[in-house]
């Protein structure tokens, strides 16, 4: 039929932002007057049931989906071409997931933009999360659970048709080996805080703490346009952190905005009557990104602009110790 349309992706089942097995899939078809969005959910543990929003990578609410004893299923059904019905709107989305309770998500996402309906509440305002949790340790991936024929059938489609993802902050391109682009912590930490040792023979130079013996070791920055300093560092420079928050370097979140800016930031921002510290991420705040950033321990976003709007630029932070 001319002008027909049908889009199939994987929908993908995530623990600790690691892929742990395939979910069902999502399937957009139409004739281009009336779209239909089905989507089916399996082999997820059956502790996960009740009721659960359907979103989109720019976080608008397609409907709702009840899961029981690991699967459910939803579908959505709309006009184009004609004046929407009051509390609906049409948007482009890459993809679409469901937030499940703890760090688990499901998510699935497509080669391009697609038009779909979506509910138009207005949105409230994001939240700034001073104090994020520790990025979870990646737990090993089990093994995916046998699909019913039809489903199979559709899921191999997608992936016969689906290129490669390319998107800057695509989960699948984040989880990737480590060992060979984590660069080597060789550096070791100064044998007393507040003093810096120069070259053989010189005079050694004492300052009053260690973050002002830091402001003289790395470049000052005003990413945020205002008074307040930040320190451009490295991965490689993890030694000046505290130990437990060292293992960061094998981060990929953090390593992916890296190796995209050149850079991180390290931030002293005094809250109430005490100092904290605050490791930040360079990128661009999407509904999508901001998503990954919490899966890997990243809670807060600054940028120069408030409210954040999408597509501005700044960083992802998590309060550090050092």
């Amino acid at each position: 039929m001319a002008g027909y349309q049908r889009k199939i992706a994987y929908l993908d089942y995530l623990e600790n932002g690691m892929k742990i097995r395939n979910a069902g899939f999502v399937r957009i078809e139409g004739n281009g007057a009336q779209m239909r969005l089905e989507l089916r959910v399996k082999n997820i543990p059956e502790t996960f049931h009740g009721q659960y929003e359907l979103k989109t990578d720019t976080d608008d609410v397609i409907g709702r989906i009840s899961l029981s004893r690991g699967s459910g299923s939803c579908c959505v059904v709309w006009q184009t071409g004609v004046k929407m019905p009051e509390g609906k709107r049409l948007v482009q989305a890459e993809g679409v997931y469901i937030r499940l309770p703890g760090r688990h998500l499901l998510q699935a996402v497509w080669e391009s933009p697609l038009t779909v309906c979506v509910e138009a509440n207005e949105r409230t305002e994001e939240k700034r999360v001073a104090a994020p949790e520790e990025t979870a340790k990646r737990e090993p991936a089990e093994e995916r659970e046998t699909a019913d024929l039809q489903e199979r059938e559709d899921v191999r489609t997608a992936e016969s048709v689906q290129p490669k993802q390319q998107k800057p902050m695509e989960l699948q391109e984040l989880i990737v080996p480590q060992k060979n682009i984590v660069p080597s912590v060789e550096r070791q930490p100064d044998q007393e805080e507040g003093a810096r040792e120069t070259r053989d023979g010189e005079e050694q130079v004492c300052y009053g703490d260690k973050w002002e013996q830091l402001t003289h070791m790395y470049p000052v920055i005003h990413p945020f346009g205002d008074g307040r300093e930040y320190l451009s560092i490295a991965p490689k420079d993890f030694v000046v952190l505290r130990q437990e928050h060292q293992k960061m370097v094998h981060n990929s979140f953090l390593l992916h905005g890296y190796y995209n800016y050149k850079h991180l930031i390290l931030g002293k921002i005094k809250k109430g009557a005490e100092w904290r510290y605050y490791l930040g991420v360079p990128g661009n705040f999407y509904g999508r990104e901001k998503m990954v950033a919490e899966m890997f321990g990243f809670e807060a976003f600054e940028g120069e602009k408030e409210p954040v709007r999408a597509g501005d630029f700044g960083y992802f932070m998590k309060q550090v110790e050092i």
